[in-house]
């Protein structure tokens, strides 16, 4: 059990690293923090925000990181994050259960960076139980080339899904 740290509960820069099976929880900034670097995998974890972590999982300037089977809830911010500019590609969350999170259950954004860079591209949330999360299940906000496919999505205050600004999206086909 990984708790009460003033930082990340975890944090990855590296290739290849395997998260596996571990309880993290009431961090002062993520659960899980996977920072640059390709083709890790983060899963099987239980990671409860307590109220008090920004992201479960957050996923910054990676690629090809694998998220699932994982059980996160009580952020304050989102369940799942994947933010960045260029290099944040090809990341794959599925399977996750992502609930009772502040802000919502999972994000793919270029928020707070100036449009001078690329916004996350081909990133794809496939199959996860997405639900009771504050304002929005998913959000959408930049980005390109997304992939949100039978996700099961309900019981948000405002919307299921929330896509702005983003180009070439799918979503719940």
């Amino acid at each position: 059990t990984v708790r009460g740290c003033a930082n990340e509960g975890i944090y990855v820069n590296a290739n290849d690293a395997r998260t596996v099976g571990n309880t993290v929880e009431s961090n002062g900034a993520h659960g899980i923090h996977v920072y640059s670097g390709a083709r890790n995998r983060v899963g099987s974890n239980r990671i409860d925000g307590k109220g008090k972590q920004g992201n479960g999982v957050y996923i910054e300037y990676a690629a090809g990181t694998v998220v699932t089977n994982n059980q996160m809830y009580r952020s304050t911010n989102y369940g799942v994050k994947v933010y960045g500019a260029s290099g944040t590609t090809t990341n794959v969350v599925v399977n996750n259960r992502i609930y009772s999170n502040g802000k919502g259950g999972t994000a793919m954004t270029n928020e707070n960076v100036c449009c001078s860079y690329i916004a996350p591209v081909r990133n794809r949330f496939i199959r996860n139980r997405i639900y009771r999360n504050g304002p929005a299940g998913i959000v959408i906000w930049g980005g390109s080339n997304g992939v949100y496919l039978n996700n099961d999505i309900y019981g948000h205050t405002s919307r299921g899904i929330l896509v702005s600004g983003a180009g070439d999206t799918r979503s719940n086909e």
